[in-house]
């Protein structure tokens, strides 16, 4: 294992993640027209999009968002597929849970109907969105994952990678900020990009979380270039008490303490391609308004 100590440490706390000297380059929108879209992973709306799918679509496009991440947990990809085309949408990815809710698609569906659903919806990639758990909830199985827990994990992630593979699928993992629980000189995330085979296992780094567990995404970003192919654009309150126990307190981008020109330029240069905007409820006003406060400042956000 590499000094993980050396790479990973934030020795100045979340000090990093806030703003530094403003950047003497020509202002140039990051998030610009065609080159770059601006996604919503649709958790944000998720009871809007529930009770209509094709209204809620229309509202994310009305906005300005050119892509999307969705489930199957209420809506099959029949049914889904021409409301993203009449929408104008893409799907950066078609997301599953390790085990099914609500009758949902999980991990433990066979991949084949993944697949066709992924290919229906003609989704970038397939993203595993939490940790594989047996069983009996996730805060408590998550404070007790071993550092032979995390390689087990990573050994069941290049199995299923290598299975999409088979299918002409790209497999993501999305992670919290369980995975950054100290074991011993390194952590989870950690234990998975260094275990997994980057041509199966891509990551969907969710900066929100990261920066929840009080690391640096930029850190991770430099440590592992390539390994990061999509990104939840997530802001943290100030308010935000630093834990590795699924909690986090979030807020509308550019509300937070995050350094997005930052954190962004350093995920462009890593590799990351598909960016997704999301929060945690509860929301001060309506989700939809959220989503819109979130995208205007993003898209006047300049590299």
């Amino acid at each position: 294992m590499r000094d993980l100590s050396r790479r990973l440490a934030i020795t100045g706390g979340l000090a990093a993640l806030i703003g530094g000297a403003p950047s003497l380059r020509a202002a140039k929108p990051f998030f610009a027209q065609g080159t770059m879209p601006l996604g919503l992973n649709l958790y944000v709306l998720a009871a809007m999009f529930r009770q209509d799918p094709g209204q809620t679509l229309r509202a994310v496009a009305d906005i300005g968002y050119r892509e999307v991440e969705a489930t199957l947990e209420t809506h099959s990809a029949e049914t889904l597929r021409p409301l993203l085309a009449n929408a104008g949408l893409r799907c950066a990815s078609l997301n599953i849970l390790p085990r099914p809710l609500r009758g949902g698609v999980s991990l433990l569906t066979d991949s084949h109907i993944i697949a066709a659903g992924a290919r229906l919806m003609q989704a970038a990639y397939v993203t595993l969105t939490l940790f594989p758990f047996p069983e009996g909830g996730t805060a408590r199985i998550a404070e007790g994952l071993s550092v032979d827990g995390w390689h087990r994990t990573a050994d069941q992630l290049n199995a299923k990678g290598r299975e999409f593979k088979r299918h002409g699928l790209r497999f993501a993992y999305h992670n919290h900020n369980v995975e950054l629980a100290p074991r011993g000189e390194t952590n989870g995330l950690a234990i998975l990009l260094e275990n997994t085979d980057p041509a199966l296992v891509h990551f969907h780094m969710d900066a929100g979380w990261v920066v929840a567990a009080g690391h640096d995404p930029v850190t991770f970003l430099k440590a592992y270039p390539g390994r990061f192919r999509l990104m939840h654009v997530k802001d943290i309150r100030a308010s935000h008490q630093v834990n590795t126990a699924l909690k986090a307190d979030t807020t509308e981008i550019g509300s937070g303490i995050i350094d997005w020109r930052r954190v962004l330029d350093a995920a462009r240069r890593a590799g990351v391609r598909h960016f997704a905007v999301e929060q945690e409820p509860p929301y001060a006003g309506a989700p939809i308004d959220s989503a819109r406060k979130s995208f205007m400042y993003l898209s006047n956000l300049s590299r």
